[in-house]
């Protein structure tokens, strides 16, 4: 598993996380809780192209405050 970023923000069922990485290449992609389960689907990427923001449509009752993909 390799880390993508934290959550900074949660709002209805969606997640907002800060990422470094080449975030198109995460978009559709499901994202992982540090137990390893799946947390969510990136839906957006969006801001700065050197940190943009992450934003993800959880599953119900699934909680992070960092997010990982599989590699």
């Amino acid at each position: 598993m390799e880390e993508i970023g934290k959550v900074i923000s949660r709002f209805n069922r969606f997640l907002v996380c800060r990422t470094k990485k080449k975030a198109k290449l995460l978009l559709g992609q499901t994202v992982y809780s540090e137990k390893k389960k799946p947390v969510g689907i990136v839906v957006d990427v969006f801001g700065p192209v050197e940190r943009p923001y992450l934003k993800v449509l959880k599953r119900d009752g699934d909680q992070a405050s960092t997010l990982y993909r599989k590699q």
